[in-house]
């Protein structure tokens, strides 16, 4: 189950067999032409005066905002053209972007040749709106006096798409068509790979039969409500911002047809995706996580989340891989009144067997307010030590029946190794792990070690782990005359480069040996020349920590706030 906001949600089912995998295809030429002369590439110099515009005003319009909510993007143009067309349009749907920026993506859909009843852009930030408009004032008269193209009518909306969107789908009769919805969620503020408040949002707004298409993580289904979101289809390819991504098409569905559909799946032994239910344990409302992992069709957990909470050992001293854990260490104790404790669970395979481990933390919940942090190990429920054998459901189910208050012990963490173990699971991915070494031990007097949200400035070089060992990427080539800086947690490089940079210290090196799901993916990336199914090779030295040089400086001193754990 994936916590939120004390609510708990199922991962998503796909019903009538197992998700296709779609293909990637160039996007049409006229299109293509249209939207390079509108708004340049990707990595033009318009690109990036859009994001420092974002930025600016975000700044301004939202000073208060923190994380990354307003982290501005441009999605690949055939990446996206792939996934709407994964997505099955069909005459009279609207099409809707979710966060829609300079309406790029809208004028894509519109021109893409579906029969619309119109593409919506909701765009909260007010001038990438402003943008937006102006750009289809532009585009509206070139379009009327061509024949090779059709632009669908086009509407774009300021402000808030959770008032937004259910405002338009009522404007459409008692029973709308169902839309396709696009959401660039690779940054979307949320820990862990599922979309939680998204789902919500739209799962309760949507009409049934809408495809949701994300990037980079997952919406959940409404364990006790009426909506499931069924995985469709995925797709691997490269993305001009992240490298490589994975985009995602879901179809809402009535809880019924989901679970008819997995019920018959599991009865006929058909359906590669297809998973039945079981009665719940008491208290609890569980789908059964080793029938969801044989189906492969997801997990419960957010072992993302586990990923980014790696920690290093004390000392400074990396964990080995396969190394047993010390279960003592840190070991805490806390009391728990509310009957929501606002944390997930998930078993986690370790070199001393199986252990539960907390893999993420609702935001705002009484386990954030105590300190409790994702990545720790639950080793007693009331004092009474859980056995080498408990797994994940059995604790929640025991904890839901306590009495209150219940105090639960927590120890140690998950090493580097286990956690992206996990993660790759998640990804529904081979189960190799990455390699790390530390080439470059950290200072002695190391205070401040890389985290979460952290601003971060790396010098690194990537290579082909083939014979050739040809360097494809580095900070050096990119000719900026400086480090390479990034936001720690916003999947702004590939996955393997952001979980092996966490927990270091200013001026350590490391070296990174990513399996391709880790790296570019199955695709490669045309751009950077990476063959498909590549392993790569980083090195990585850390040189500032929030904009800090100096190893001895301490987190409190760069402004940025301590953790109760940390």
């Amino acid at each position: 189950m994936v916590a939120c906001d004390g609510a708990l949600y199922a991962a998503p089912i796909p019903v009538d067999g197992a998700p296709a995998v779609a293909t990637l295809e160039p996007a049409p030429e006229i299109l293509r032409e249209v939207i390079l002369a509108l708004f340049g590439s990707e990595s033009s110099d318009r690109a990036f005066k859009r994001d420092l515009i974002a930025k600016k005003t975000a700044a301004r319009d939202h000073p208060d905002e923190r994380g990354n909510r307003f982290t501005y993007g441009e999605f690949d143009l055939d990446f996206f053209c792939s996934l709407l067309k994964a997505a099955r349009p069909r005459a009279g749907e609207t099409f809707c972007d979710l966060g829609s920026g300079c309406g790029r993506l809208v004028f894509a859909a519109a021109l893409a040749g579906y029969e619309w009843r119109e593409a919506v852009g909701v765009e909260l930030l007010e001038d990438l709106h402003a943008l937006a408009t102006s750009t289809l004032r532009t585009l509206e008269p070139i379009v009327a006096h061509t024949d090779e193209v059709r632009l669908a009518p086009c509407t774009l909306l300021s402000g808030d798409g959770n008032e937004l969107i259910p405002q338009l789908v009522r404007s459409q009769g008692d029973k709308p068509a169902p839309w396709i919805l696009f959401a660039y969620s690779t940054c979307m503020p949320s820990v862990g790979p599922y979309l939680c408040e998204l789902s919500a949002s739209l799962g309760t707004t949507l009409p049934v039969g809408s495809r949701v298409i994300t990037t980079d993580k997952l919406l959940v289904s409404d364990d006790h409500g009426p909506w499931r979101f069924a995985l469709r289809a995925t797709l691997d390819a490269p993305n001009f911002n992240t490298h490589s991504s994975t985009g995602y098409v879901f179809e809402l569905v009535a809880k019924e047809q989901a679970e008819g559909n997995a019920e018959h799946a599991a009865a006929t032994g058909g359906g590669g995706g297809g998973v039945g239910r079981r009665t719940p344990a008491p208290g609890s409302a569980m789908v059964s996580r080793r029938a969801l992992m044989r189906a492969g069709a997801g997990v419960l957990v957010a072992p993302l989340a586990l990923a980014r909470a790696a920690r290093a050992d004390d000392g400074g001293a990396l964990p080995d891989a396969g190394a047993p854990r010390d279960a003592t260490r840190e070991r805490r104790t806390v009391s728990f009144s509310a009957r929501s404790l606002g944390l997930a669970l998930a078993d986690v395979d370790t070199a001393d067997g199986a252990r539960v481990a907390v893999s993420r933390i609702v935001p705002g919940s009484e386990a954030e307010r105590t300190g409790v942090r994702a990545g720790v190990f639950l080793t007693a429920i009331g004092g009474e030590q859980l056995a080498p054998t408990v797994r994940a459901e059995d604790v929640r189910a025991t904890i839901a029946r306590a009495p209150r208050p219940v105090a639960l012990t927590f120890a140690g963490a998950l090493g580097a190794d286990e956690a992206v173990g996990l993660a790759a699971k998640a990804r529904r991915a081979e189960t190799e792990r990455f390699k790390l070494e530390r080439t470059r031990e950290p200072a002695p007097n190391c205070a401040i070690r890389s985290r979460k949200g952290d601003t971060i400035e790396i010098e690194y070089e990537t290579r082909l782990a083939d014979a050739t060992q040809r360097v494809i990427d580095s900070s050096f080539m990119r000719g900026i005359g400086a480090p390479f800086a990034l936001q720690l947690g916003n999947g702004d490089v590939p996955r393997a480069l952001e979980l092996g940079i966490y927990d270091m210290c200013i001026g350590e090196a490391r070296r990174i040996v990513a399996p391709p799901r880790l790296a570019y993916g199955l695709a490669g990336n045309r751009a950077l020349g990476v063959p498909p199914n590549a392993t790569i090779v980083f090195d990585v030295t850390m040189s500032a920590i929030n904009f800090q040089t100096d190893p001895a400086t301490r987190r409190e001193d760069t402004g940025m706030a301590l953790t109760p754990w940390e």
